[in-house]
């Protein structure tokens, strides 16, 4: 999603789930959205009302989850050693996309 762009109805009809960082989500959801992991939580309860699921990343914070049916968890981050965040949120949608290819659920 990055940079961030409305999406079109038809696109969105096509989409399972939006994954956006809390910068994007900000232009997404149209209200500003603070870098924490409850800031994530409630950007993505509102990114819910326009797609089908939301997935917030909130940097070293964490990551949060919200679905349009009300299903919604947020997971702290677990501690690392930070060299670079340079392809970070690459890495969290393609692992995210590998894991659900295999069958894993969401949480």
């Amino acid at each position: 999603a990055a940079p961030a762009r409305k999406l079109s109805d038809e696109l969105i009809a096509l989409t399972d789930v939006v994954i956006v960082n809390a910068i994007e989500a900000e232009f997404l959801a149209g209200v500003p959205v603070v870098d924490t992991l409850e800031g994530a939580a409630e950007a993505a309860r509102m990114l819910a009302d326009f797609y089908p699921a939301a997935i917030v990343t909130a940097g070293g914070e964490g990551v949060a989850y919200c679905s349009r049916d009300g299903e919604a968890f947020a997971m702290a981050a677990l501690p690392v050693k930070v060299v670079s965040t340079h392809g970070a949120g690459d890495e969290f949608v393609g692992a995210f996309a590998a894991g659900l290819a295999r069958g894993h659920q969401v949480e």
